[in-house]
């Protein structure tokens, strides 16, 4: 019930130890994605943006890649959600289908940032070239003509 403590606590020891303390930054890192996993199942995007987000702002390479890749993914599945959402209209109402479209498209187009700015952060960080393939995979089809 001391979350708020045991937080200032984590980033006091992070601060006074920079490099030196991975134990400290585990358990910091762990916090934040399951708070953002939390809220991406509740479909809060803005709140586990914010969790995510503490830990791609991290120092460590290895959290920060990690934080990237939690950042790509939720806009990915959020991009994914959307167009899923907008596709019974396609043959229907195609104003509604292409709004959705575009939405999808920025949803992607974010994941893709933060992927590619992950892979930049730790190369070594297997995860997100392997979804940055599918955010383009999912983009080449939005840019496709349909047939």
């Amino acid at each position: 019930g001391k979350v708020e403590q045991m937080l200032q606590t984590l980033e006091a020891g992070i601060k006074a130890t920079p490099g030196q303390n991975s134990g400290l930054m585990r358990t910091y890192a762990v916090y934040f994605l399951k708070e953002g996993q939390k809220f991406q199942k509740a479909n809060n995007i803005a709140k586990a943006a914010e969790n995510y987000q503490k830990i791609a702002n991290m120092s460590d390479k290895g959290f920060k890649a990690q934080g990237l890749v939690s950042l790509g993914t939720l806009y990915f599945n959020n991009g994914a959600a959307i167009l899923q959402e907008a596709t019974p209209f396609a043959n229907k109402e195609n104003d509604k289908y292409e709004a959705g479209k575009t939405k999808a498209m920025a949803e992607f187009k974010k994941a893709q940032g933060f992927l590619v700015e992950a892979m930049s952060a730790d190369p070594k960080n297997v995860e997100a070239p392997e979804v940055l393939k599918e955010v383009k995979d999912a983009m080449a089809k939005l840019t496709t003509p349909q047939q």
